[in-house]
Parts: structure tokens; sequence; C-alpha cells
């Protein structure tokens, strides 16, 4: 055992050196990598070095080699007196200028008298009052003047209050104007909110019953039934021309509506043109009605536009109640 002993120490101690030997290579290979310089990389950094030192020390020693340059005041000095001087002699003629005129003034003050104010009495006066002048001014004699009772400075004058009589102002009486009653052309028909009517036997005149509808909108209606050969749902009210949908819906639950008032369209027989003057269509879908009769035969019911491809399904719905095969 102690054999075993003196071997596993001796082993330890021979490996220890070789591990700090290792580690202080790995140390210097990491130091070379950033403090490792070629020969110009050394001189460069030498030679800047050298100048920066230079730049700093160049203050202190430029006063030794640098002549000493010495300006001559003289001449400005001369001309800064010669100011000075001329400064003092306008100061001083200024002065005397303000002396003579300030005693001047005095003497002028001094000599100047002001006459003494005379209190305003009315026997001071020139001029009197007189009635008889009817309220102008004559002037007063030296004599009539009284020193024995002078009159008070002022006296207050009475004044009477004059009374004017009332003027009586009669009122005019106009004859009142009378204005004929304007007459327009449609009278007037009195909405009611209650009334069932039939739309499709409707004249502009029992449209106007309605709330919102007046002659303009009557009208369109009219027209757009005749169009269309009659309403087949009360919806279609709702598609006149600049009706709001406001006073459609206002309206709506008083429309009646009557299916076998519809004036239909035979497809079998009909052509372009007459298919196109229905308000649904146009020239392409009317051209597209026909196109499949031709192609594939007469129509068997009116439900069978819905296998025209080029025309959607809400068109052939809303079409199909004006349409017949017979």
């Amino acid at each position: 055992m102690i054999e075993e002993s003196d071997r596993l120490s001796c082993v330890f101690r021979s490996k220890i050196p070789i591990l700090f030997a290792r580690n202080d290579y790995k140390m210097m290979n990491y130091l070379k990598d950033y403090f490792e310089f070629t020969r110009s990389e050394r001189n460069g950094a030498l030679s800047l070095i050298v100048c920066i030192s230079g730049i700093f020390l160049l203050p202190y020693f430029y006063p030794l080699f640098g002549q000493s340059d010495t300006s001559d005041f003289s001449v400005f000095k001369s001309l800064i007196e010669e100011l000075e001087s001329e400064a003092i002699a306008a100061a001083d003629i200024q002065e005397t200028y303000t002396n003579t005129s300030n005693s001047y003034y005095k003497k002028s003050a001094s000599n100047y008298k002001s006459s003494p104010k005379k209190e305003y009495t009315p026997n001071n006066s020139k001029y009197k009052s007189s009635k008889e002048k009817s309220g102008k001014y004559s002037k007063i004699n030296s004599s009539e003047k009284s020193t024995d009772n002078p009159t008070p400075p002022y006296q207050k004058k009475e004044y009477t209050k004059k009374e004017y009589p009332k003027k009586e102002y009669s009122k005019k009486e106009y004859p009142k104007k009378e204005y004929p009653k304007k007459e327009y052309d449609t009278p007037y028909i009195k909405k009611n909110s209650t009334q069932k009517i039939a739309i499709n036997k409707a004249t502009p005149e029992t449209l106007q019953q309605l709330k919102g509808i007046g002659p303009a909108y009557s009208q369109r209606i009219i027209k757009f039934r005749d169009a269309l050969g009659g309403f087949a749902t009360v919806d279609q009210v709702g598609e006149v021309f600049g009706l709001p949908d406001s006073t459609f819906q206002s309206i709506k639950p008083q429309l009646l509506i009557s299916s076998q008032l519809l004036k239909k369209i035979n497809i079998n027989t009909a052509t372009v043109d007459e298919l196109k003057l229905h308000p649904y269509l146009k020239w392409k879908q009317a051209n597209a009605i026909v196109t499949y009769r031709e192609q594939h035969g007469l129509y068997n019911t009116p439900n069978d536009i819905n296998k025209i491809l080029s025309l959607p399904k809400d068109l052939t719905d809303k079409l199909i109640p004006y349409l017949i095969t017979e």
C-alpha cells in the first residue's frame, strides 16, 4: 500500500508542471494576438508619438526662438490727448451758453408784472338787460352804477314753465284691402293613413291620399306600373325612381296587390325588340332569351328561363310573373 501511494504522488507531481506550462503557453498566444506588431506598425506608432509630443512642447520653446515685436503707440497717445482737449473746450462753451440764457430769462420774468384780476359783479358789467328790448342787453351808464347798494355777484333767475296745449291726433282709418283667394290647379286632397288602396287600379288622385305622396310621386308610380304591366308584389313600389325608402315603408301597409291584372308576355313568340321594352330587361338579356329559344326549342313553362346561365337568379325571379308560354 505504501509503494502504491508513493507511485501516485510521483505521478501527480510530474503532471502539475505540465499543466501550468500549457496554461502559460495559451496565455502568451492570446496576448500575442493583440500586442504583436510588425516593423512598419512599430515605426508608425513611434513617429506618431514624436509628433504629438512636439505639438504639446511647441508653446514652451517658441518664445526662445521667436523675435520680440515692440510697437510704437506714441502717435495714438498724441491723438487721444488732442481729442480730450477738444471735448473739454466744447463742454466749457456749452456751460457758458446755458448760464447766459438762464440770466436773460430771469431778468425778463422780474420785469413782468401781472395785472390784478377784478371780480365780476353785475355793477361792473357794461350791459344791462331791458324788458323793452325783448331780452337784449343795453349799455349801462356810469351814473347808473350804484356803489351804495351793490348787488350780489349772482342772482338766480326764476323761470316759469310754459304750458302748451296738447294736440289731439285723430287716427286715420284706412279701408281694408280684400285680396282674391288663390285658386290652385290641383285641388287639395286630404291624407288618410288607414285607407287601403289597390295599387294596380289606383289613379293619381287616389294615390295622393297616401301620406308623403304628391302629384309628382303619384305620376311616377303610375308610369312605372304601366311599363311593368302591373305590380306583382308590393316591394316593387319601392323601386320607383326618387321615392324615399322612409315614405315607402310608411305607405306599405296600405297597399293591396291583385296579380290577376298583370300584363304578360309570351316568350315563345316575343321578339327581341318587344322583350327589351320591359324595365327589367335590356337588349343583351332579351337577345339571350330569344337565342336560347331558337337553339333549344320552345319554352314549356316560364321557369325554363332559369336554364339560361347569363341571366341572374334574382332577375328571373322578378321576371317570371310577367311571362307566359301559351
